[in-house]
């Protein structure tokens, strides 16, 4: 694995904690209104998600499973960012972006 690769790999697992603890903090905080709501325990579970298949990507390197993480993993980050739309919650929307950057990164990692 590349070095750009592994900055893509910890760029898409960084948002996803940072996606995560934005949704542990939304679901405990009566002030954001999605207290307590189902979303964001999806949205939390989502980006657990994500930051497994991040860390995946990071141990194969390359190959088809490998190749099948990062298109699940796109599928999550477009789900999780359509979700923080939602329920929105920018903060979610933000790590998504990030979380955007570094699968882009994944795509150009291996070329040099």
């Amino acid at each position: 694995m590349t070095g750009r690769s592994r900055r893509a790999s910890a760029a898409v697992a960084l948002a996803g904690l940072i996606g995560a603890a934005v949704a542990a903090w939304s679901y405990v905080t009566p002030t954001t209104g999605i207290d307590h709501s189902i979303g964001v325990l999806v949205v939390l579970g989502s980006c657990g998600l994500m930051v497994l298949g991040a860390l995946v990507v990071m141990a194969l390197g390359r190959g088809v499973i490998a190749g099948i993480f990062i298109v699940l993993v796109l599928l999550d980050i477009l789900g999780t960012g359509l979700a923080g739309y939602m329920l929105q919650s920018i903060g979610i929307m933000a790590a998504m972006v990030l979380a955007a950057a570094g699968w882009l990164l994944w795509l150009v990692g291996g070329r040099t």
